[in-house]
């Protein structure tokens, strides 16, 4: 019986050796003639070569530069150009040590325009000797920014790349919306005071004044030196405020390089 049933295999399967590989048969896109071939090599108690179970098949040559490529009888779109970013204003202050063996850049970046910008973004290059970037962080700002608005930033560089000098930079995308409107949010807070085991807390509380829902509220913690410059900016991101209701928050561990000489909170 058992040489029966392989002689009716190999009646079966042996059209399939003269297709030349390379070109796909049907037996090649079908399933059945997948296992058909592979019980040849396994009949024959033999080891198959490599590719003898599933024949190559011709690669799609790639379509040319101008050749549509979007669905047959429809015409492609055309290729959507990247908005310009223009230039904003970015100023350093200071880094700080981060986990892993990165670091936080701080700054301050400003839209020194008329218009708001849209996606700000805050970019750390890092220089060689020569002036030549050999590396970049980035952070984006969430918000658009209005004409001449300031906003602090801190990008983090999670793997540092030897470099002699660094440089704070900025650019965004000239927007004709009108910016969003300031939530209607009223932030009360006790002082910043020293916590028992090091660094700072802040307690207080925030109210929604409106009659909707406000989802997406920011708090906003920066510490500033004598100069007024970051020591350091901590955010918490909050969950939905009913509308007219009142939250209380308590933010811990903040932790600076020095004492601040002043605190900035804010929320949006």
């Amino acid at each position: 019986m058992y040489v029966e049933v392989w002689r009716w295999l190999r009646a079966v399967v042996a059209p399939l050796a003269l297709v030349p590989w390379g070109v796909r048969s049907p037996a090649s896109s079908s399933p059945w003639g997948l296992v058909l071939l592979v019980l040849l090599g396994s009949g024959c108690g033999g080891k198959a070569e490599p590719g003898a179970a599933v024949p190559r098949s011709e690669v799609d040559p790639a379509p040319k530069v101008g050749d549509a490529v979007g669905e047959p009888g429809l015409p492609s779109d055309p290729p959507v150009p990247s908005a310009a970013r223009i230039d904003l204003d970015a100023e350093f202050h200071r880094t700080r040590v981060g986990g892993g063996g990165g670091f936080w850049v701080l700054g301050v970046i400003s839209n020194p325009h008329p218009h708001p910008v849209a996606d700000a973004r805050a970019e750390v290059q890092f220089l060689n000797a020569e002036g030549e970037v050999v590396g970049t962080a980035e952070s984006g700002v969430a918000q658009p920014l209005p004409g001449d608005a300031r906003v602090a930033v801190a990008v983090l560089v999670p793997q540092p790349v030897e470099h002699d000098q660094l440089k704070l930079v900025a650019s965004g995308v000239a927007s004709e919306a009108p910016p969003p409107p300031t939530p209607a949010l009223e932030l009360q807070h006790e002082p910043p005071q020293r916590a028992d085991l090091g660094g700072w807390f802040v307690v207080g509380k925030l109210t929604n004044t409106s009659a909707k829902p406000i989802d997406g509220a920011r708090l906003e913690i920066q510490g500033l030196d004598r100069d007024g410059k970051l020591l350091g900016v901590d955010w918490l991101e909050l969950d939905p405020i009913p509308a007219q209701a009142t939250i209380e928050f308590d933010v811990g561990d903040l932790r600076y390089d020095e004492p601040p000489h002043s605190f900035k909170i804010t929320a949006s």
